[in-house]
């Protein structure tokens, strides 16, 4: 019996994790590289904020107009760098450290007017847990102590 009550408050206090949903959209034009473009968009709702390399191809959670490839590189010399592969070249957009990670609006930095993007990230900014507190645990712990005694008492009678 024991043991029952023990597996119960372990799958209670591991029930509380949930996800948020991180969505990316982006804007961008180029007057640089083989072909000038205007309008390039991208959506892409992932499961939690892009925090490794990661290589996505349209179609799924990935939305977009004129790209064979998006690539997301977070850490590239200093800055997050967004790959905008065409059937003509590959596109870089920069942006600061931590437009990956947490929502807002950024503007793409460092290659000026010939190169601008807008990356917009809405969501969760990371991964929700819930947390008990340790009034919780002691809550918990007293009930079960309580029920345990309870049971106890009118196992001898």
């Amino acid at each position: 019996m024991r043991r029952f009550f023990l597996l119960l408050s372990v799958a209670v206090l591991a029930i509380g994790t949930a996800r948020a949903d991180t969505t990316y959209s982006f804007s961008g034009s180029s007057d640089m590289g083989p072909t000038d473009f205007d309008g390039a968009t991208f959506t892409l709702t992932v499961a939690s904020p892009i925090t490794d390399d990661a290589y996505f191809t349209p179609g799924g959670d990935l939305t977009c107009n004129m790209c064979d490839t998006i690539s997301f590189i977070p850490d590239f010399a200093g800055y997050q760098a967004i790959t905008y592969g065409m059937s003509n070249g590959v596109y870089y957009f920069y942006f600061d450290p931590g437009s990956f990670t947490t929502y807002g609006t950024y503007d793409s930095v460092l290659l000026g007017p010939d190169q601008e993007a807008t990356l917009t990230v809405t969501g969760g900014s990371l991964p929700v847990t819930a947390t008990p507190e340790p009034s919780s645990f002691l809550l918990l712990g007293s009930g079960l102590a309580g029920f345990a005694g309870l049971l106890r008492r009118k196992l001898k009678a």
